[in-house]
Parts: structure tokens; C-alpha cells; sequence
């Protein structure tokens, strides 16, 4: 199993799901553009002493997200192939009060 945030804005966020993904030694693919920087500076500040233990993978778009996927299981790991229309719909929806 594998864990993906596409286009994450919370940072504490992130770091928490950071931290169960290494309890469970799982991948963390974090799409870019991120909502905060991830840098080490970033990381001493937010205390995430567990950081360095993450196998994190940065990719620069869904599609090259998609990419690393295919090529890491050999298959298309959805159904029917997602677009960037699909994500970008997602993405525009309201965001909650």
C-alpha cells in the first residue's frame, strides 16, 4: 500500500500522516504544487524528528505521478485511467466554511 496526498495544503497534516506512514512502513507520494515548503528548515521548525525515516517520493504532476505508479506495479493501479480534467474538477471544488 501505497499513500498519496495530490496538492496537499496543510502542513501539520502532512507531517501526521507522515508520521503513521513510517509506523507502517508505507510510502508517502506527496503531487506537487504543495501548500507549504519541505525543506529542512521546515522540518527542525515543525519538530518532525521522524522525517528522515519517511520514504517519501516528490512528484511534479498527476502525471508523472501516474507514471512512477504504473512503473512501480507494472498495471494501471485504477480502473479506467484518470485525466487531469478529473483532478482538476476535484480540485475546484468549494472548499468548506
Amino acid at each position: 500500500m501505497d499513500v498519496v496526498l495530490v496538492h496537499p495544503d496543510i502542513p501539520w497534516n502532512t507531517g501526521n500522516i507522515g508520521r503513521t506512514c513510517v509506523a507502517a512502513k508505507t510510502p508517502l507520494h506527496l503531487v506537487k504544487p504543495l501548500g507549504f515548503e519541505i525543506d529542512d528548515k521546515w522540518v527542525r521548525r515543525a519538530g518532525l524528528d521522524y522525517w528522515n525515516h519517511l520514504d517519501l517520493k516528490l512528484h511534479d504532476s498527476w502525471e508523472a505521478f501516474l507514471r512512477c505508479a504504473s512503473a512501480r506495479y507494472g498495471v494501471s493501479i485504477f480502473p479506467r485511467p484518470l485525466q487531469s480534467s478529473s483532478l482538476r474538477a476535484c480540485a475546484n471544488r468549494p472548499k468548506p466554511n
